[in-house]
């Protein structure tokens, strides 16, 4: 039983990521979707001791390739957080179906289009989701943490400071030092007390001394957050009936935040309440926008 699990898996996981990459080239569409799940469907009516087996499957590809193509049929869309809300929601996917290799694959994409923004806060954020996955141990580096840029990394221990100090960098740039600061200290920690490398200590002791300089004299506007719903079968599937918190640039004003967001999305209604929308609502044909 154990060994038919295991080549269930095996067959599960080969098949994901080949679809990430086909779709993701051009391959595929809904007609394919379509008839990959008929396909199945009908086989499995053949063989009914497996076919709640094949039907899981099923649902697990279909769920998949919808991300994928809705995934692709953005990527050169102009809006780019219709980017990075198409990406958050296809990382989700592959979290949610415990597929690590590809959650994080899908992290750097999100990390990469923060970038291009300059959201740099944004971008240590999501870096982090991938350090959290790593352990302060020697434990050596699967295949599926490790990315292009830190190959050089063999050891949990190793990658998580790579990590650690390139998510520092971020929080710099993004003038989140407080946040910095706590990375800081919990590297400061393990060379210290786990590592014994002093020089690497004294550096980072530096690099906090700067950051609470930082704090005490740079002037930083505080900035504003805009909470935004989409309801309305109108909407993309990864923005339909979601609410998502946007924090606004240095200076940014909520009428310029506003405009931008009705420019994207210039035939929607916007809800002049705050009450959770109904299920009328959400299946209406149209495009309904909730701000907040």
């Amino acid at each position: 039983m154990a060994a038919g699990r295991c080549r269930q898996l095996l067959f599960e996981n080969e098949i994901i990521l080949k679809l990430d990459h086909e779709v993701e080239g051009g391959r595929g569409d809904e007609q394919y979707l379509q008839l990959f799940e008929s396909i199945l469907t009908e086989c499995s009516l053949q063989y009914p001791q497996i076919a709640k087996t094949v039907e899981i499957f099923v649902n697990l590809v279909k769920g998949l390739l919808e991300k994928l193509l809705d995934y692709r049929a953005v990527m050169n869309d102009e809006s780019k957080d219709n980017r990075m809300s198409c990406t958050v929601n296809l990382l989700n996917f592959y979290k949610d179906i415990n597929r690590e290799e590809m959650y994080i694959r899908y992290l750097y994409k999100l990390r990469d289009l923060h970038l291009d923004c300059e959201n740099y806060t944004e971008a240590a954020y999501t870096l982090l989701l991938h350090a959290w996955l790593l352990k302060w141990s020697d434990e050596q580096c699967t295949p599926q943490v490790m990315q292009t840029e830190f190959q050089a990394s063999k050891t949990h221990r190793q990658l998580k400071e790579h990590l650690y100090e390139k998510i520092i960098e971020y929080f710099d740039k993004g003038k989140m030092w407080e946040e910095a600061l706590s990375l800081c200290k919990e590297l400061a920690e393990q060379y210290e007390m786990e590592v014994f490398d002093y020089e690497l200590l004294s550096q980072n002791l530096i690099q906090q001394a700067k950051f609470y300089e930082n704090i005490m004299k740079i002037l930083r506007p505080k900035p504003d957050y805009f909470a935004v719903g989409y309801y309305g079968q109108g909407f993309p599937t990864f923005l339909r009936s979601k609410m998502f918190i946007y924090r606004g640039k240095e200076y940014e004003r909520r009428e310029d935040f506003q405009a931008q967001l009705i420019s994207h999305f210039p035939n929607a209604e916007k809800m002049n309440t705050t009450a959770p929308p109904g299920e009328d609502l959400k299946n209406s044909p149209g495009q309904c926008i909730l701000k907040i």
